[in-house]
């Protein structure tokens, strides 16, 4: 098997892997899915050498198994019908921006059924004000992802602090 093939392979199997996890510990499941989340277009991209639209594909598509899973958590809390809701407004977004490739279409569209999960995992609450406060702060960090970040690296490259794990500086964003 390729390289190539190897690391995408296994990072898929450690995505769905990790969201399965959030079933079985529902606050530690969310943590491990999140790091792997976060260092996996590291590995796809750097060390597979895929290009970055290929990565945003395929991590749109492997997000699904973390929201289904953290639907089905929530369900058990009673929020089922908000968890449908927001997972439909994600997948809409999703599919607005294989259509259109814009990233900002996903900052009107924001992935906001991680934030209400790990509100409900650790709050149970309805205090809907700091929810709002939560949500406003989210559409901010998706801003950052989706438009600052890929801005900042098409422009600069990789920083410092990120370079010091084994990134390197090229990015293919064809």
């Amino acid at each position: 098997m390729k390289k190539t093939n190897l690391v995408v392979t296994s990072i898929v199997f450690l995505r769905i892997i990790s969201a399965l996890s959030i079933y079985y510990f529902h606050l530690w499941g969310f943590v491990f899915y999140q790091f792997v989340d976060y260092w996996d277009a590291h590995f796809i991209i750097n060390i597979a050498k895929t290009k970055w639209d290929y990565y945003q594909k395929l991590d749109k598509r492997l997000d699904v198994f973390g929201f289904i899973t953290m639907m089905v958590v929530g369900s058990g809390y009673g929020y089922l019908n908000i968890f449908l809701y927001l997972l439909a407004f994600r997948l809409l977004g999703q599919m607005l921006y294989e259509m259109s490739k814009k990233q900002q279409i996903l900052i009107v569209f924001p992935n906001l059924i991680e934030i209400y999960y790990i509100w409900i995992i650790l709050f149970q609450s309805n205090n809907y004000y700091i929810l709002l406060l939560l949500i406003f702060v989210k559409i901010l960090q998706e801003f950052f992802l989706h438009f600052c970040w890929p801005n900042y690296l098409k422009r600069n490259g990789y920083p410092w602090f990120i370079r010091v794990f084994g990134v390197k500086n090229e990015i293919n964003w064809d």
